[in-house]
């Protein structure tokens, strides 16, 4: 029987109010403690509002009871899978791993519980295992999108030749949009790899076509990131960005590291991570949870005009509103972190919201040729956002990049925070001395451990796309990568060669 706290909880997801999701389900527990439908649920809920490390412990708990009712409670399977898939989303990729190996030993033949496996495996760079798991789900339940995941994960084993085959089967047979979607873009990337560069663009372009067709981007307007930039120009003044440059304030700065998409910002985190007095934020948009606590102190729209009107006092409970939430998701031990690194590559949109609050912060923004940019990021399968829908046609992730870039430009004049400007290139091509010098700007022992980043990187979870290259030592075939689609770059130049200048790529 559902009771009363049961149906208000789901009815409060549904209407997409987690607090009193929360609330709701923290009563049912009260009540029914083995119900574990709620836990997981609760769970859920306390991630929705940040509580990440509270809800992941409660996803947990919940994986592990329903394991132990494994075969016989009936729907324990499904309600398992709806754990696992939760953790993943929420980033506790080992231990969906874990729960996924041990709802295979019990359910071998469920195709949801092979997927799973294979979604954890592919997170975390095991391959085979990924692979193995794709095959088995597909044989299962044979779908277009499985068998656009399987091929995925394929190519990302090495499988190049055996992933695009797959990858045409499964566009050859009529796949619905979304996994035609998908398909278009990863044989893209596939091509690419294989070098058959003339066969790349058609694939880019069809996926382009298809991407209005799904809801997950219909859901964001094509205008909304730029508006914001142009906001940005308009709002932002150097009286602004240094009205508490200078102040002492009683919580310190964490180091931030942006740029613009497949700039770099992966290889300088999974770099930093490897000294033992860094803890890094991977994605984790911890300035968006700052604006919204902002706006409840000052109500608008426009974050510049309430940073204008903030005080003193309310600039320091924002700061402090940040590390509580750094203490939420990560625990206190990575707030309290000597060296507190927010990888949120992004943020770059925000910079003026983040310097007027943080004038002391350290920032590393990375810099790339603006055409191995563009590039890298059209191939690249990205999250939906109100930023990347600007990524899945040529001329609108040139333009997109031409914008944010601009901003940049405005901007970084009038920055109080210590900015340092590292070049993807000198990274790859001369790790030597550049990473010693990105150390030593952040008060940091150089040892020389970092130069094996990518054992650290092999078997940890890592948001970004670039999950794979980190996990590799370092290589520079991906520099000048351009140069094998010259003739697509005569239709931005426009667009991109004033940064190819600027930045010194243009010789």
């Amino acid at each position: 029987m559902v009771t009363i706290a049961m149906e208000q909880g789901l009815a409060a997801v549904r209407a997409r109010h987690p607090f009193a999701a929360v609330d709701w389900f923290r009563r049912e527990l009260t009540a029914n403690p083995e119900n574990q439908e709620a836990r997981g649920w609760l769970g859920q809920s306390l991630c929705v509002i940040g509580h990440i490390l509270e809800g992941a412990e409660q996803l947990k708990t919940a994986g592990a009871a329903l394991l132990s009712a494994l075969p016989e409670e009936a729907g324990a399977v499904s309600r398992l899978l709806e754990v696992i898939t939760s953790l993943q989303q929420w980033g506790e990729m080992e231990a969906a791993l874990q729960l996924s190996r041990q709802l295979i030993a019990v359910a071998p033949r469920d195709p949801g519980a092979q997927r799973a496996l294979a979604i954890c495996c592919g997170q975390l760079n095991l391959h085979d295992e990924a692979v193995q798991a794709a095959e088995a789900s597909l044989r299962l339940f044979p779908s277009p999108m499985m068998q656009v995941l399987t091929a995925s994960l394929e190519a990302d084993a090495g499988r190049q030749d055996d992933a695009l085959d797959r990858l045409l089967q499964a566009l050859a047979t009529g796949a619905e949009p979304r996994a035609a979607f998908r398909g278009h873009k990863e044989a893209a990337r596939v091509l690419d790899r294989l070098a058959r560069f003339d066969e790349v663009f058609p694939h880019l372009e069809a996926a382009a076509a298809l991407a209005p067709e799904l809801p997950e981007f219909r859901a964001f307007h094509p205008d909304q990131a730029r508006r914001m930039l142009a906001q940005n120009r308009q709002d932002y003044d150097a009286e602004l960005l240094g009205r508490w440059a200078g102040r002492r304030f009683e919580t310190r700065a964490p180091t931030f590291i942006m740029g613009f998409y497949r700039s770099g910002t992966t290889l300088a985190q999974s770099v930093l991570a490897t000294h033992p007095d860094v803890f890094v934020a991977d994605e984790a948009h911890l300035i968006g949870d700052v604006q919204r606590a902002m706006f409840r102190l000052q109500p608008g729209d426009r974050p510049a005009e309430a940073l204008r009107a903030l005080t003193p006092p309310m600039v320091e409970q924002l700061r402090r509103h940040y590390w509580e939430r750094v203490a939420l998701r990560y625990g206190a031990a990575a707030a309290e972190a000597p060296v507190f690194v927010d990888k949120f590559t992004m943020n770059t949109l925000d910079l003026g919201l983040i310097n007027t609050i943080f004038p002391d912060a350290n920032l590393v923004f990375m810099i790339r040729d603006p055409r191995d940019v563009v590039l890298s990021a059209t191939l690249q399968l990205l999250p939906p956002t109100p930023a990347t829908i600007h990524l899945l046609s040529w001329s609108s992730a040139a333009n997109f990049y031409a914008n944010v870039m601009d901003w940049w430009n405005v901007v970084r004049p009038m920055l109080t925070m210590t900015v340092l400007e590292v070049r993807y290139e000198n990274v790859v091509r001369a790790f030597e001395p550049t990473v010693p010098r990105l150390f030593e700007s952040l008060g940091l022992p150089w040892t020389g451990d970092a130069s094996s980043f990518h054992k650290a990187a092999a078997g940890r979870y890592i948001a970004s796309p670039s999950r794979g290259q980190v996990s590799r030592p370092l290589y520079d075939t991906s520099v000048q990568r351009w140069r094998n689609y010259e003739d697509r770059f005569s239709t931005v130049h426009e667009a991109l060669d004033p940064f190819s200048r600027q930045f010194g790529y243009d010789t």
